[in-house]
């Protein structure tokens, strides 16, 4: 039987054992009433080593904020994210050429947005390393199908947290050529035929330890116009990143000491079999609790509703093939019982980040720790509604758990006529935002979350402003509603 695995919280006695309270008849009782309840949904999911992610799952939800406010967009006020958002500024004479570190001749269109972050170890140059859409650079001399070209970039730079969670750059914005140019196979997009170069990153640690990014790019396969890329490591194109990242074995950051090839913006092509024109979205994400410190490329959830999973079949130095994995899928039918919106409305925003479910210092393992993500529905116009969903760090990752609509904490930060996108979260300890705390000793990713962190979200706003957010990790899992239970 494949693994619907689920958890059971180490350090910590599950939700059915109380012995010192309840009698052991009374655990026989409420386990065999469990079990009686369980849907069919369930009958072909095994639930992997004994352990009881199920009830783990329901424990955390239940220990969850909750409160009375709307469930969705149509029911009422909705849930407010995070203690007020911030924005992050980066002016655009903070952009460079990273190759000579100086400023593009070319006239800049807008400003950076949809940043993303990714929690450095300690003792590294700054807190996090950012990647973000650059301003667009504008070349009226070449014109496509009767429009201006606008060429993107995507810039990366060092960020430092304050102590009330805010964010501020400290370091210059590099920008790379990726090399591409407008595609005649793009007519079908109208205008944005003129415009080219990479856009909206989202970046992860991957479980070799290489910082990493995917990326929207142009297709090396001419019937194709927007593909994702992936970057393994970033260290190998911006010098001051292999400058500012301390390897640490401990915490799985490994070491680099390559060439860094400055301008070389080469990545490496996702490909799957019917792609669509136009591919976006993908999140990465690596298989089970801990980390496999052998494994370089993320295996892929291509979509919500309906669950789609990829894993890497083959790799070459231009791209990298992907299988989808078979397995019984129900996430069409819980989200659409969840909210009533459309099915192809819904799509992932962020990466999968391991969350494990008690505090930190436990010991992550298939009974306690899922996968959490961000995704969002397209509404009205331009509003993105968030919500948070969970899955399984074992075959076949499925959906377990999908969360209330949810909107940021802010005035006007977000109003339904503004894009506000979410890409990224990381875990802060308390000693990220106190240094006068202890910092405790693990051995987990600088990614991977306990329920005791604190969440920094960052998300893109109106498409031309940066803003970061934060909240306890136990929000992720705040009146959640089990997937086993909506599709019974």
């Amino acid at each position: 039987m494949t693994g619907y695995t689920l958890l059971h919280p180490s350090g910590r006695r599950g939700w059915l054992a109380r012995p010192l309270l309840i009698s052991a008849a009374a655990v026989v009782f409420l386990f065999c009433l469990v079990v009686s309840i369980r849907p069919t949904t369930l009958d072909s999911f095994s639930y992997g080593n004994g352990s009881d992610l199920y009830g783990t799952v329901l424990s955390a939800i239940s220990s969850s904020p909750n409160s009375s406010l709307a469930w969705t967009d149509a029911d009422g006020s909705l849930h407010r994210l995070g203690n007020g958002a911030h924005f992050v500024d980066l002016p655009n004479d903070h952009v460079v050429d990273a190759r000579n570190g100086l400023a593009f001749p070319q006239e800049l269109e807008g400003q950076s947005f949809n940043l993303a972050v990714l929690k450095l170890p300690p003792g590294s140059a700054f807190h996090l390393l950012g990647v973000a859409r650059g301003p667009t650079r504008r070349h009226p001399f070449i014109v496509v199908e009767g429009h201006p070209a606008r060429e993107q970039s995507v810039v990366v730079f060092g960020l430092d947290v304050r102590h009330d969670g805010s964010l501020v750059v400290v370091t210059k914005a590099h920008a790379l050529d990726y090399q591409m140019i407008p595609q005649e196979v793009c007519k079908v997009t109208g205008h944005w035929v003129a415009t080219y170069g990479p856009e909206d990153s989202r970046i992860f640690w991957t479980d070799a330890g290489t910082p990493a990014i995917t990326f929207g790019r142009s297709s090396d396969w001419a019937a194709k116009c927007r593909v994702v890329g992936l970057i393994p490591d970033l260290r190998r194109h911006f010098p001051f990143v292999a400058e500012a990242i301390v390897p640490s074995a401990r915490h799985g950051v490994a070491p680099y000491s390559h060439h860094v090839e400055v301008g070389d913006a080469q990545s490496l092509e996702l490909v799957r079999e019917r792609r669509n024109h136009v591919e976006k979205n993908w999140a990465a994400f690596y298989p089970g609790p801990q980390r496999d410190k052998s494994r370089l490329y993320p295996a892929m959830s291509y979509s919500v509703a309906p669950g789609q999973v990829m894993d890497v079949a083959n790799a070459t130095s231009r791209y990298i093939s992907y299988d989808v994995l078979d397995a019984p899928d129900f996430s069409a039918k819980c989200v659409a019982r969840a909210h009533n919106w459309d099915p192809r409305a819904n799509h992932h925003a962020s990466p999968l980040y391991r969350f494990t479910l008690c505090e930190r210092g436990c010991t992550p393992h298939e009974g306690n720790t899922v996968n959490v993500a961000v995704a969002h529905a397209k509404l009205r116009g331009r509003q993105y509604m968030k919500y948070f969903v969970t899955y399984n760090t074992s075959a076949p990752f499925n959906l377990i758990s999908i969360g209330p609509a949810l909107l940021v904490n802010g005035e006007e930060i977000d109003d339904p006529i503004k894009i506000n996108f979410a890409l990224s979260m990381v875990p802060l300890e308390p000693a990220d935002l106190d240094p006068t705390a202890k910092r405790r000793k693990h051995r987990q990713a600088p990614g991977h979350f306990f329920l005791d962190d604190t969440v920094l979200m960052t998300l893109g706003h109106a498409d031309d402003r940066m803003i970061s957010t934060t909240f306890p990790a136990r929000e992720m899992l705040s009146r959640h509603k089990m997937c086993d239970e909506l599709v019974d």
